[in-house]
């Protein structure tokens, strides 16, 4: 019954901070208008609190996400369904971690074929390392690589870090399931020594 309760808790709150990422992302909008309006420091100090309450929010979706699957372990634990959860959550994680590996790894082949394919010699700035022209779905594509980094960082700059970050997180997560969720199956050698899963993993 805990279990239950706590499920649908957590549901509720999955439902506000899901609501509070569109408003946030509405409010973030109407600031990027305002700013090519009027250059503003007042505006730019909104920005970033809007950016820090983001990623604080999508920290706390993925942390009831976890608390929800942890509910519904809980509710399920003892009984026959218990087996197929933690299978059910070997495959999602295990894919998940498969998927987020690939883009970080096609990610980093990428750029080492820009890197190669680089013009370094015809039409290049002095500030320029190199640049390419390509196409890819129909659209064409022109990249510069600086040097050392440009004297004005752009704002809306992409980083290449999630799928590192992701593969980390659910590699991290699968160890869990995998290994410290079902101890008794994996690290626990009852012939050697009769003790529970949570000091296995202690």
């Amino acid at each position: 019954m805990i279990g239950i309760i706590l499920l649908i808790v957590l549901l509720i709150v999955l439902v506000m901070l899901i609501v509070m990422t569109y408003y946030l992302r509405t409010v973030k909008i109407q600031y990027d208008a305002t700013e090519e309006e009027t250059e503003a420091s007042s505006i730019e100090k909104n920005k970033t609190g809007i950016t820090s309450s983001q990623i604080f929010v999508y920290t706390s979706i993925i942390l009831t996400t976890v608390g929800m699957v942890a509910a519904v372990y809980l509710y399920v634990k003892g009984t026959p369904w218990e087996a197929h959860l933690m299978e059910w959550m070997n495959i999602v994680i295990r894919w998940m971690h498969i998927t987020f590996g690939i883009a970080w790894i096609g990610a980093s082949f990428y750029f080492v074929f820009l890197e190669n394919a680089l013009n370094r010699t015809k039409d290049v700035r002095d500030e320029l390392a190199g640049n390419l022209w390509a196409i890819h779905g129909g659209g064409f594509y022109y990249l510069e690589k600086y040097k050392v980094a440009p004297k004005t960082i752009p704002k809306h700059l992409h980083w290449f870090k999630y799928e590192a970050y992701f593969t980390w997180l659910s590699g991290f997560c699968l160890l869990f399931v995998v290994y410290y969720f079902n101890a008794s199956a994996m690290l626990i050698d009852k012939n050697v020594l009769d003790i529970s899963p949570v000091m296995e993993s202690v």
